[in-house]
């Protein structure tokens, strides 16, 4: 066997990645680019459970996917695993490219075949740190039973534990056999044979009595077969008479309604021939009402013609308010050229009136630099120095000045208010006005359109009055009119009604002919009735005397089947009886059997328990077979790594502790230095592998972490001998020279 390639998606660290192990593989890189997870990646192909595994699937993907290839003679196996954070992971197997397994549970299954999962964990894999952890479990307690698990001898261990149980367990049984048979007498088997031979006989004289009973019960039934066939025949006789009897009572009641129906159908005849009569002058009267429908409809458009005439009102006198409010409307012109002129006097005066507040604020601030100007200041017009004089001046003309400011501010405010209220007064009469216009022109298009509607409304009622008087009018008022429609549809509803009937006439005719028909068939049915009735033959006393003949056989019958079942229930007492003794027979025989059985079980039991006893037997000797082969391998392989000629061979003794012989004696593997013990370590893992498992492969992680560099040399020239013999990957972030396999560098992870 030999693992060839292997495939990463979404795996720990590695997006995508796919690793050649053909030839072994050195695995190299800083930490944290995910060496070791490479390594997870080959343990999950041949684990069973996939929980320690769920923190692999790289961070931000939903499942992570490893496919491992192998081979194994000759032929070449694909394994795939898919693992989910929240739901179960999958699994599928192929053989050379043929499909073999698409689950979990079965894909597991073939790998144990192939390579168990325990050798992977206990011999092929060894972590960081663990590789001569080995050596160390042996030398602990247990060590020897890790060992012997490995050997497959604890399995044996469990053989003769079980049979123990079982050999207790039949123990047990056996006495409780002997308990059950000390219940029977001695002689029970011949007791049971006699009571069994009795029971038979008298079974046997029951039966013969049953069937003489039987037989004089067939006798009377055949006699009661007879009778009851008279019976059936008389009974037959008069259901028919009865049939017959009800289908002819059927029959006159139906002839008696068909004669009804067939009068009350040409009653309805007559009665149309008389409505068709009374319609022809009914259809006179309505011709001469026709013409009042269309009468109504040119009244009332009339009538409705001369209302909205009246409801146009007074058109005269809104044109005179229209006018008088024209005349009104055209001195809006003057209005606006008084509303500018106002508006823009209004806006001069208010700009000048802020120049001369501004003017009025540039003296008072002047006025007061003049009080808080010192002694040595100039003047700021003809540049000498202030006196005292002439600073009052400048006081006094600046004083003067702001007084007339003021007087010309409060002249212009009152001349503003007076503007502002003609711009006011004006804006009013003008909105006025605007509004005055636009009613104005809605009230000329309403006066206008008046004064069409009157024009169209006249020519109407002149019109609609010719109509009127052509259509046959003559004068009556609506009333009348109204009144003389009302008539005219009374009487097309009665034609209506009238042609209704009329309209069956031919419907009544055809039901009167077939229900005639009707009538002369059941008159014939009634005669053939009467006729097959009169032929039947029916005796009321005889049929009541088979009755009682029939009778006293059931009774007899009835006697002869209380006696049959009498028999029936003691044959069956005795049959219990019988199956009871014979039951109780068998459980006797079946209890000395089983003890003679369970007898021989013990003994055999006994035995083959002293051959699997842990220390004796098949245990014993496989033991030794392979603690002598695991010494020889050992041997060959640590001479192999070693190749220190003072070492002759590696030997195991009864306890599986581990002594290093030498040409000048022996020594304990304890002794050895922490290099040999590595090289020891893995040699002893190479043989095991040898002797337990298809394929020498093994999966160091970190091996060089302890070791100084001579060490680390000599480690690495002793693993490409065990590259050279089977198959090795390893991952390690420490450069071995001597160390020669395909390397797969991690740095640019």
């Amino acid at each position: 066997m030999r693992l060839l390639e292997l495939e990463l998606e979404n795996w720990g660290r590695h997006e995508k990645l796919k690793v050649d192990l053909s030839g072994g593989l050195q695995i190299g890189g800083r930490n944290g680019t995910g060496k070791s997870s490479i390594l997870e990646a080959i343990r999950f192909i041949f684990s069973e459970s996939a929980a320690g595994y769920k923190s692999r699937v790289r961070s931000g993907s939903d499942h992570a996917r490893v496919k491992l290839r192998f081979s194994k003679d000759s032929d070449v196996y694909s394994v795939e695993k898919k693992l989910y954070p929240k739901k179960s992971s999958t699994a599928l197997m192929w053989v050379n490219r043929n499909p073999v397994a698409d689950n979990s549970g079965s894909v597991y299954a073939r790998l144990r075949e192939i390579l168990p999962e325990e050798i992977i964990e206990r011999l092929v894999y060894v972590p960081q740190g663990t590789l001569t952890n080995i050596l160390e479990r042996l030398g602990k307690k247990g060590g020897r039973q890790e060992l012997d698990g490995l050997f497959g001898l604890d399995r044996l261990e469990n053989v003769y534990k079980g049979i123990g149980a079982d050999l207790r367990a039949k123990e047990t049984e056996q006495e409780m056999i002997e308990k059950q048979i000390a219940r029977f007498p001695t002689d029970a088997a011949d007791t049971f044979g006699k009571e069994t031979v009795a029971i038979v006989s008298e079974r046997k004289a029951l039966e013969k009595q049953l069937a003489e009973q039987k037989m004089n019960q067939k006798i009377i039934s055949s006699k009661i077969d007879q009778l009851e066939k008279k019976i059936v025949e008389m009974q037959s006789v008069k259901k028919r008479r009865d049939e017959l009897g009800r289908r002819l009572n059927e029959a006159r009641v139906k002839s008696a309604g068909l004669v009804k129906e067939v009068e009350s159908l040409k009653e309805n005849l007559r009665f149309i021939d008389v409505k068709k009569s009374e319609a022809r002058d009914l259809a006179v009267s309505a011709e001469s009402l026709r013409k009042y429908p269309a009468v109504r409809d040119l009244l009332a458009r009339l009538a409705e013609d001369e209302k909205k005439l009246s409801e146009l009102g007074d058109l005269a006198g809104k044109r005179k308010a229209f006018e008088e409010a024209e005349k009104e409307i055209n001195g809006k012109y003057s209005l606006e050229i008084e509303y500018e002129t106002s508006k823009e006097k209004a806006s001069k005066l208010r700009g000048e009136k802020e120049v001369r507040r501004q003017q009025l604020v540039e003296q008072k601030n002047y006025l007061k630099d003049l009080s808080s100007l010192s002694g040595k200041a100039k003047c700021p017009r003809c540049g000498l120095k202030l006196t005292e004089t002439h600073v009052a001046d400048e006081k006094a003309a600046c004083e003067e000045k702001i007084r007339a400011l003021d007087a010309e501010i409060k002249e212009m405010s009152g001349g503003l208010i007076s503007f502002q209220t003609k711009e006011e007064s004006a804006k009013k009469q003008l909105d006025a006005l605007v509004i005055k216009e636009v009613e104005n022109r809605r009230r000329r298009q309403d006066i206008e359109t008046g004064e069409k509607e009157k024009e169209r409304l006249f020519g109407n009622a002149e019109a609609l009055k010719k109509e009127i008087s052509a259509s046959g009018h003559a004068g009556e008022s609506l009333k009348t009119v109204e009144e003389k429609i009302k008539e005219l549809g009374s009487i097309e509803a009665r034609i209506k009604v009238f042609g209704e009937e009329a309209g069956k006439e031919a419907h009544y005719l055809e039901e009167r002919d077939v229900k005639e028909g009707l009538l002369s068939r059941l008159t014939s049915e009634e005669k053939a009735l009467e006729d097959e009735s009169a032929k039947l033959a029916y005796d009321e006393p005889l049929l009541e005397d088979l009755r009682r003949r029939r009778e006293g056989f059931m009774s007899q019958k009835n006697s002869q089947v209380l006696e049959a079942e009498r028999a029936e229930a003691r044959i069956r007492e005795g049959q219990v009886k019988e199956a009871d003794n014979v039951s109780k027979e068998k459980e006797f025989r079946d209890l000395k059997s089983e003890e003679k059985q369970l007898a021989s079980e013990l003994s055999l039991m006994r035995e083959a328990r002293e051959i699997f006893h842990t220390d004796k037997g098949v245990a014993k000797f496989l033991r030794e077979k392979y603690i002598k082969q695991l010494g020889l391998l050992l041997t060959q392989h640590f001479r192999r790594i070693n190749q220190n000629p003072k070492y002759v061979d590696v030997v195991f003794d009864r306890d599986y502790d581990i002594e290093v012989r030498t040409r000048d004696g022996g020594f304990s593997v304890d002794n050895l230095s922490g290099g040999e013990k590595v090289q020891i370590s893995i040699a002893l893992r190479m043989a095991l592998l040898e002797l337990l498992s298809p394929m020498r492969l093994l999966i160091l992680d970190e091996p060089f972490g302890s070791l100084d560099r001579d060490h680390r040399e000599a480690l690495g020239e002793a693993l490409n001998k065990i590259a050279g013999e089977g198959q090795l990957i390893i991952v390690t972030h420490i450069p071995v020279d001597s160390l020669q396999l395909p390397e797969l560098e991690l740095g640019g992870y």
